[in-house]
């Protein structure tokens, strides 16, 4: 069976209860990942396009964290210390979207869909409007994309697209034929981190029976229905976690460069430069109480 998979998550916390060095830890084990901070945004990224933002306002933190970066996490087997951490605070999940990949040709999905229900969709009281961005499939057959709700503020969305053809236009990449089902959820719908740990009842929940059928074994969904016990995590030593973030960092290897470009002052000088800026990092977090302890466990195995 297709697996459902979280594809995006946003969620709030307290203001200041997630530090940006909690979040770090997640991308030691990724290679060549950036970190960059611009205003009340840290940055991270990755070097296929991944990004997870954390927002900082005066009262809340917003973390939003793309699909590769989940992907990622999920690969490393630490997506569900991920959720840990972020459940050990308050919290809101603001945005979840939720995927599945079903191995079919769009073609012989996409038309029939955008006739069924071309004057619009409701996942609750009220329709949302269809519109199909039609494009030739890799096969010359009409494909695309079909959207309900694109570009709206309704508490469910969907997206049913071509994957293979998103993939080979978007990166070049060649993947077998696939028709993905994307449903995005407000805050309104109040999923929870719950359902990014198990999502099946929440995708069902929408996707049947008009889109896809539910397999038997999923059970019903409804806010709130269960808490989710989050797993408990392993311990890395901060020397550990210092030495993985390091050698998985490409913005050293630029630096790198540049030191070369400077001539023999050059490393001593970036280096210079780094102890300033750890410095100022180690005052700024001795100012706001220290770091937690919890860190993500090492990997369970090797990034696919």
């Amino acid at each position: 069976m297709a697996e459902v998979i979280a594809d995006y998550l946003t969620v709030t916390v307290p203001s200041g209860s997630v530090s940006t060095l909690d979040l770090a830890g997640y991308f030691a084990d990724i290679l060549g990942h950036t970190i960059r901070e611009e205003g009340p945004k840290t940055l991270y990224f990755t070097q296929d396009g991944g990004a997870l933002i954390h927002t900082a306002t005066k009262k809340f933190d917003r973390i939003a964290a793309s699909g590769r970066i989940l992907h990622h996490f999920r690969a490393l087997g630490i997506f569900r210390d991920y959720l840990a951490l972020l459940s050990d605070h308050p919290h809101n999940v603001t945005r979840l979207d939720l995927a599945c990949d079903v191995p079919v040709n769009p073609a012989d999905v996409l038309p029939a869909l955008y006739e069924r229900h071309k004057s619009g969709y409701a996942f609750g009281r009220k329709a949302v409007p269809t519109a199909w961005t039609k494009k030739p499939g890799l096969d010359g057959r009409d494909s695309g994309c079909l959207y309900f709700g694109h570009r709206t503020k309704h508490k469910v969305c969907a997206a049913i697209y071509d994957k293979a053809l998103e993939a080979h236009e978007e990166r070049g990449e060649v993947l077998p034929q696939c028709l993905r089902y994307e449903f995005r959820f407000a805050r309104e719908v109040e999923a929870s981190l719950r359902d990014a740990a198990h999502p099946e009842p929440l995708f069902y929940h929408v996707a049947s029976p008009d889109f896809l059928a539910r397999p038997a074994w999923v059970p019903d969904w409804s806010p709130g229905a269960e808490a989710w016990v989050s797993p408990p995590r392993e311990v890395r030593l901060p020397a550990e976690r210092a030495e993985a973030l390091v050698e998985s960092c490409a913005d050293l290897a630029v630096l790198a460069r540049y030191a070369a470009e400077i001539g023999p002052e050059g490393i001593p000088w970036v280096l210079k430069l780094i102890r300033k800026k750890l410095e100022r990092g180690q005052a700024d977090a001795g100012a706001g109480g220290g770091v937690r302890s919890a860190t993500p466990p090492a990997p369970a195995s090797a990034l696919h």
